[in-house]
């Protein structure tokens, strides 16, 4: 029989303990960095080698802890790990310089103004190790470019961020894909950049998925008008050709297809044209489509910006008629109705 006093833990139970941490630093913060630290230390003291994955591995810790209270500093933590990885006598890899690009994303959607420009170095750092790069790290960088852009409001040309990365993903002898061009029309900002993007995505030969022409009409928020309303025609025009559909039914993009008119929708109201808004429920209708709960939930809001309680009330009956699921929200604006 064996002694259990006598086990000890391997390298790839300690990895296991460093992914639940990675897993909870979320939410958990520093509190859980704390705790990896003291996991690391032990596997460290216990004199069992540690892999690429280990190290991969607890570097996500500080990654993902990035966004939370006081984390901003985690983005250095994460980046000393490559240090700590070349001590080790191993050698980075691509998921190594994935999880420190990922640092940065949240670090720039935490705020950091410089984000876009230290990840550019990690990259150049990453091709100086030979690594060579695959798509993966190019659309991170396009999405830390893209988050922020959240920031930049109506400041700022965070397309020109996201072109940068694209250049380099072609320069690298690849080419984009749907997440490559539904994080670049993020970095939109007026009607011109969004007309370039999708001419970028049309000469890639990319269709455009629902995540990208939601994200176009989104990007179209901060500054919105009947010029925008136009543009945004257009996209729900092009997302129903495509056979894009609002609701839960068999076949691609049916559930999808929800994002684009609720979009659509807000942009809208945000335009102060709340009854156009709620003209969308019928029109997705027609497309063969299901309104779902947020959908529902912005007609309401469009009818009232519009001052018309009773056709708030009208839709609101739609929920039961059509069995639609009630979120939160949806709950309280037809709570406040009656």
């Amino acid at each position: 029989m064996t002694n259990t006093r006598d086990l000890r833990p391997d390298t790839g139970a300690y990895t296991a303990c460093l992914a639940v941490c990675a897993k909870a630093a979320r939410r958990g913060g520093s509190a859980v960095v704390k705790s990896a630290r003291e996991v690391m230390a032990q596997l460290e003291r216990s004199k069992n080698r540690i892999d690429i994955r280990t190290f991969n591995t607890y570097m996500d810790v500080f990654a993902n802890a990035v966004r939370t209270p006081g984390g901003s500093g985690f983005v250095q933590e994460a980046e000393k790990i490559l240090d700590r990885i070349k001590i080790a006598g191993l050698k980075p890899n691509e998921a190594s310089y994935t999880i420190v690009l990922k640092a940065y994303a949240m670090s720039s959607e935490a705020g950091n103004k410089r984000a876009f420009d230290q990840a550019m170095m990690q990259f150049n750092r990453m091709q100086k190790e030979t690594v060579k790069p695959p798509l993966s790290v190019f659309n991170s960088l396009i999405t830390i470019a893209a988050r922020g852009a959240h920031r930049a409001g109506r400041k700022g040309r965070p397309l020109d961020n996201g072109l940068l990365a694209l250049e380099k993903l072609r320069e690298g002898g690849l080419q984009p894909d749907g997440l490559t061009m539904s994080a670049l029309v993020t970095c939109c900002r007026n009607p011109e950049e969004v007309a370039l993007v999708r001419k970028i995505a049309a000469d890639s030969q990319v269709q455009p998925s629902p995540i990208f022409l939601s994200n176009a009409i989104r990007a179209l928020r901060y500054k919105p008008s009947e010029r925008t309303i136009s543009v945004v025609t257009s996209l729900l025009d092009h997302g129903e050709e495509l056979g894009f559909r609002a609701g839960k039914e068999e076949g691609p993009g049916w559930e999808d297809g929800a994002m684009i008119y609720s979009a659509a929708m807000d942009h809208f109201i945000r335009c102060r044209k709340g009854m156009d808004a709620v003209a969308l429920l019928d029109r997705a209708r027609d497309a063969g489509g299901h309104p779902n709960a947020f959908m529902i939930s912005l007609a309401i809001k469009g009818a009232l910006q519009a001052g018309n309680p009773d056709k708030a009330k009208e839709v609101a009956a739609e929920v039961t008629r059509d069995h639609i699921k009630v979120t939160p929200l949806l709950q309280k604006q037809i709570s406040q109705l009656q």
